[in-house]
């Protein structure tokens, strides 16, 4: 059974941000800015961010990500792009200050 198509704002591309639904035209994921809403931070102030954006469209991306939850854990840099060559791993932490113990 085919998914149905995403609705006209929404981006899902593997090549656009690991296939993290996006609206569209944008990079800019949904989950980011119902998130910072849902933080209590205010519509205009998310707006300055993303002009782009109305209440209507806030309104539709935390409709769709109600009938779509995200399920699992996200997804490696490594999974995500399976073509890149990792040429090393490890943790750079920064240097001990002398007045740690």
């Amino acid at each position: 059974m085919p998914f149905p198509a995403p609705p006209l704002f929404v981006d899902i591309d593997d090549e656009t941000m690991g296939g993290v639904p996006v609206f569209r035209g944008t990079r800019v994921p949904l989950d980011v800015v119902t998130a910072s809403l849902d933080k209590g931070i205010p519509f205009e102030r998310v707006r300055a961010s993303y002009p782009f954006l109305t209440p209507e469209l806030a309104d539709a991306a935390r409709a769709y990500q109600l009938a779509h939850p995200r399920s699992g854990l996200r997804s490696s840099i490594a999974e995500a792009n399976p073509d890149w060559t990792i040429t090393e791993s490890r943790v750079v932490r920064p240097p001990r200050s002398s007045g740690e113990a």
